[in-house]
């Protein structure tokens, strides 16, 4: 069984009781960070959490990114954060979705990414996350994708932190603040072309 940075880094960060991740909310705003044990985000990803893959510039090993966009009107999610599952649900502020449900993903090509690709998106920003649910032939579950502690952050790249951002920290001026209620999100901005970009507030948090 392979073992990856990220199945290391989110078992040291278990451990301290330090949260990894996203738990469930009443389906009207972002879920939140978990504090203490992740709550209903279930586990952190397992040793079978996937590759680790370096950053296009050379520089040190990174985890992987959470979500990419390598075409129009597609999203791509990595399995690593949802302990390698192939099947799930993308849930946000999105059309046709809410926080509560939401179309499902799969990955069906192998490659550690479940696809979310509609017919079109409208132009505009939007925040979202994603859960592994389970496939067909399992019983139904519901884990949020576990990517918001400030640890795993610092392992991606920028252009991953781009699509993520936090209500705990100030872009403006680079610094931690406090917040009552603190989480993470992916945050996305279609274009007239359905051009995907990250829209978060992470990228140059270190």
């Amino acid at each position: 069984m392979k073992t990856s940075t990220l199945s290391v880094l989110c078992a040291i960060l278990m451990s301290t009781t330090v949260g990894c991740g996203l738990q469930e909310d009443d389906g009207t705003t972002p879920p939140t960070d978990c504090t203490s044990n992740c709550g209903d985000g279930g586990s952190g990803p397992t040793d079978d959490g996937g590759t680790v893959t370096p950053p296009a510039d050379g520089g040190s090993s990174s985890i992987p990114a959470p979500v990419v966009s390598p075409a129009a009107c597609l999203l791509e999610f990595a399995d690593d954060y949802i302990s390698g599952s192939p099947c799930g649900d993308v849930v946000g502020t999105l059309p046709g979705m809410t926080w509560s449900a939401g179309p499902r993903i799969a990955d069906s090509n192998g490659d550690g990414r479940l696809e979310y690709h509609p017919a079109s998106i409208p132009a505009g920003t939007y925040d979202l996350s994603y859960r592994d649910r389970g496939c067909a032939n399992e019983v139904d579950r519901t884990n949020w994708a576990l990517y918001g502690d400030p640890e795993m952050l610092r392992a991606m790249t920028a252009d991953a932190r781009q699509f993520i951002t936090c209500n705990w920290y100030d872009a403006s001026t680079g610094t931690v603040v406090t917040s009552n209620d603190p989480g993470c999100h992916i945050r996305i901005t279609v274009d007239a072309a359905c051009h995907i970009t990250g829209a978060g507030n992470m990228r140059d948090f270190h």
